[in-house]
């Protein structure tokens, strides 16, 4: 017996599946590598229990036609309990899965260029990273970085950047092996997972995409633009710490490959030095900006003895430290580098301005001797 409902969903009549094998009238496939299943009716009687599938399945229509279903299937026993029969329950998936497909890619993908979305790319590089360190396969990570990006987005607008990224992110698609993962991390920056390759392998492969970036023309309305790409290169091996470090390093050498006159590759290593202080100015910064927000900035003051000749009211500096999460008290040699390189120190001048005029209005009797106040 097959009702109108199953009618409607198999493509088959009552009177023309009458004497047929169930497997031809109800013909079900795994829903991504299409292989074909045991069908669940069959399945259900051989085990002699109910049997009710784990995940969509696709149905091929008598017609031709594919949709996806989901099913439960339970033996029929008589009164003596002897499997006389079954009963194979399905119903229509197709549109729910369908949006949760879209929700899925939207969720793991860049509306703008259509590449894998920063998410994604970390889980990836999460189970690179795991690999890596099983021992599994070699990996490397790339950090590519467009050039003249900014200048394009300001001249031309923001319509004309979004339209670079994404011919910039086809171009690179093009370039890369299938099992190699390219992402837009961010703004002008892009991330490629490279599987099972070397560190020079990598490199090669890092040249390849800059002189590809190199040759590309971006025409919009009548101006052409030519580009430029910096790219960091950097191993992944069991000795890396976490997905932030490899993310950090091969941001490091990117910036390293920018501040050496752009338009070049630069391979990361433990050991280079440049890199080493340049990743230590990136942790400053993000620790100075938590200070500004936190309030742990504070100024000290100094006095200003003369030598010879005594001079009329209080003559002082006032110094800035700021505080480490742990309250220890930090010098400016440590953080002003960091911060002139990340241009912060506009935001901490102000701070300085402001605190040190607050402290001065709040302190008449300190204003009164007052000769000379100095502000370093």
């Amino acid at each position: 017996y097959i009702n109108p409902v199953a009618e409607a969903l198999t493509g088959w009549r009552l009177e023309n599946a009458m004497g047929r094998p169930v497997e031809e009238v109800f013909r079900s496939f795994h829903e991504e590598t299409c292989e074909p299943l045991e069908n669940p009716l069959t399945m259900s009687i051989r085990r002699i229990r109910p049997v009710k599938s784990v995940r969509p399945m696709l149905l091929i229509r008598r017609d031709g036609n594919e949709l996806y279903v989901e099913s439960t299937a339970a033996p029929i026993r008589d009164g003596a309990g002897k499997v006389t029969g079954g009963v194979l329950v399905f119903h229509d998936v197709s549109e729910a899965r369908e949006l949760n497909r879209r929700l899925s890619y939207h969720a793991s993908h860049d509306l703008l260029t259509g590449l894998v979305n920063r998410r994604e790319f970390e889980s990836r590089l999460e189970r690179a990273l795991k690999s890596a360190k099983a021992h599994e396969s070699s990996y490397a990570l790339c950090h590519l970085d467009i050039d003249q990006f900014k200048i394009i987005n300001d001249s031309c607008g923001h319509s004309a950047g979004d339209a670079l990224l994404g011919q910039v992110g086809a171009l690179l698609k093009s370039k890369i092996r299938w099992r190699d993962t390219l992402s837009r991390l961010g703004g002008d920056e892009f991330g490629i997972l490279l599987e099972s390759c070397s560190i020079d392998e990598a490199m090669r492969t890092a040249e390849m995409l800059r002189e590809s970036v190199r040759n590309f023309r971006f025409s919009w309305e009548d101006r052409a633009f030519r580009l430029g790409a910096s790219v960091g290169v950097v191993p992944i091996t069991a000795d890396n710490e976490d997905v932030a470090s490899v993310l950090s390093a091969a941001d490091s050498a990117c910036t390293a490959a920018k501040e050496a006159g752009r338009n070049r590759v630069h391979s990361f290593a433990e050991n280079d030095m440049e890199l080493m202080r340049r990743r230590r100015e990136m942790q400053w910064a993000a620790r100075i900006n938590m200070a500004l927000e936190e309030g742990r900035f504070e100024l000290h003051r100094m006095a200003i003895q003369p030598l010879q000749h005594a001079d009329p009211g209080a003559h002082y500096e006032l110094l800035l430290r700021m505080r480490d999460e742990a309250g220890r008290i930090i010098t400016p040699n440590d953080f002003i580098a960091a911060a002139e390189r990340y241009g912060i120190t506009p935001a901490i001048d102000r701070w300085v301005i402001e605190n040190a005029f607050r402290w001065l209005v709040s302190e008449a009797d300190e204003r009164k001797k007052l000769a000379l106040c100095s502000i370093n």
